[in-house]
């Protein structure tokens, strides 16, 4: 009798959660000194996303999503978390807490974020007034990611 239980909670165990993010893509941009140089405006440095869904009963089609960023001027990693909205092209996400939206569509092995309205991001040590907000002017609208390895977005 113990034998087919615990071969049963095996295979349970074995199987995907459904609620479990299945990662889509892992996109990062690294803004060289020569870039920065010609666009002395823009704030971003570094920026890395990551986006996947979710399937299951709490959370259909929402998605798991993570989104950092290194500004001029400072070595904090700042970071917004996106909700998107699955089945969507381009692919639209809105930040939590009234943070901004913007749009992914992806192109072979790059993905276009397209900043919609503004995007706010966060000081992972600082509390909500230490933030910083990016306008979708010339420096800040477009951003080209290109894919990456999912374990660099770990």
């Amino acid at each position: 009798m113990l034998k087919p239980l615990a071969a049963g909670l095996i295979l349970i165990m074995s199987l995907p959660n459904a609620a479990q993010a299945e990662v889509k893509g892992c996109y990062e941009r690294v803004y060289d000194s020569a870039h920065l140089k010609k666009h002395p405006k823009q704030k971003v440095t570094r920026i890395k996303l990551q986006y996947g869904f979710e399937s299951g009963p709490d959370m259909p089609e929402a998605d798991l999503n993570s989104t950092d960023v290194w500004v001029r001027g400072s070595k904090v990693r700042y970071y917004a978390i996106p909700i998107c909205a699955a089945g969507t092209t381009p692919l639209r996400c809105g930040i939590e807490e009234d943070g901004g939206s913007f749009t992914l569509q992806e192109h072979g092995d790059s993905l276009t974020l397209t900043n919609t309205n503004y995007i706010r991001i966060q000081n992972p040590d600082g509390d909500e007034t230490d933030s910083i907000e990016l306008q979708p002017d010339q420096e800040h609208r477009l951003f080209i990611l290109r894919k990456t390895s999912s374990k660099h977005c770990g």
